[in-house]
């Protein structure tokens, strides 16, 4: 999350989660004090979520391990073979990331 925050209707987007579900797990959140809603400066009706101080920490760890790992992996597997899992891994993240296939509904024929 950046600095700026993130809008909750960004939220609900991203997570394809209804906006009553995010809402929930964002009281928790800022219950534990790991993210802080405040009025969205450009649209004062809405609000933007921040990362709280619990929040800040958490992040700042998650990215020391994964930096940890990713060179451990580094070291282990050889540049080559890592700048291809990273390659492979931001493909994966696009066609997770991408709009799922509509799927058609296709009728019963009875027989």
């Amino acid at each position: 999350m950046s600095e700026e925050g993130v809008r909750l209707s960004e939220l609900v987007t991203a997570l394809s989660l209804p906006k009553q579900t995010v809402g929930d797990l964002l009281d928790d959140l800022e219950r534990w004090r790991m993210v802080e809603r405040h009025p969205d400066p450009d649209h004062g009706v809405q609000k933007r979520v921040y990362l709280g101080p619990r929040g800040k920490a958490w992040a700042t760890e998650v990215r020391r391990v994964a930096a940890d790992t990713e060179a451990q992996w580094a070291t282990q597997l050889g540049r080559s073979k890592m700048k291809s899992l990273r390659g492979l891994l931001e493909e994966l993240a696009a066609m997770v990331e991408a709009p799922a296939p509509t799927v058609r509904r296709v009728r019963r024929v009875r027989t």
